[in-house]
């Protein structure tokens, strides 16, 4: 069932003012409604013209719109910088998603003594978490992409260009731990690397760009709604 203000919180979110705000904004405004609606009905209105009275006295959508939009902080990061939020935030988390990661199974290998070596199932638990971890950084970045643009109602081309990076980011930032047979905890080697040779061949990244392909497709068919 329609809200009394869901076109309201459209306009206010399109407008590029932040969720947060905007529900806020909303409750108050649901709270008021409900008093003025009350006070028509003790002056003897019914409940339909009660409502259209109380709605008259508090205003349409552009004239409420206007008093958020007049208050420049209540503007989202993502309305006001686009670029940052879905181009350079979406690399910037994989990268540093992927090096917190492997500091994190670095420190986490057992301790053993130093003529102790490591058991062996860390190499093929390391080689696991590194595989899934590479597969899933991308489509995440992507999903992340999209859920902020849709929860600021922004469309256009940035979402596109922050999925268009995310993939690419995601296809080409490997993380990878090394742990030879037999080592040690100090012989543990983790590394994130970049690379671009022989792209095109990686089944990565052609998984990645499916599901961006596929979610471009999805969120072009959303935002001409």
């Amino acid at each position: 069932m329609p809200q009394p203000f869901d076109s309201l919180q459209e306009r206010l979110l399109r407008a590029g003012i932040a969720p947060r705000h905007v529900r806020r904004y909303c409750r108050e405004l649901e709270d008021h409604f409900s008093d003025l609606i009350a006070l028509q009905k003790e002056r003897g209105y019914d409940e339909a013209d009660a409502t259209i009275r109380a709605r008259a006295l508090l205003g349409d959508d552009e004239e409420l719109t206007d008093a958020m939009l007049a208050t420049a902080r209540f503007r989202s990061l993502t309305a006001r910088a686009p670029w940052l939020v879905l181009g350079v935030l979406p690399p910037l988390v994989i990268v540093g998603g992927l090096i917190v990661l492997g500091i994190g199974m670095a420190v986490a290998a057992p301790q053993h003594g130093p003529h102790l070596p490591l058991p062996a199932w860390c190499a093929p638990l390391a080689a696991t978490i590194c595989s899934t971890a590479n597969y899933a950084v991308g489509p995440l970045a992507i999903l992340f992409v999209l859920a902020t643009a849709w929860r600021q109602r922004l469309y256009g081309r940035w979402p596109v260009l922050g999925v268009l990076a995310a993939m690419l980011f995601g296809a080409i930032t490997t993380l990878s731990v090394v742990i030879p047979e037999g080592s040690h905890k100090g012989e543990v080697s983790v590394g994130v690397g970049m690379g671009l040779p022989a792209l095109l061949q990686s089944t990565r990244f052609v998984v990645i760009a499916v599901l961006a392909v596929a979610s471009l497709l999805l969120w072009q068919r959303r935002s001409a709604r």
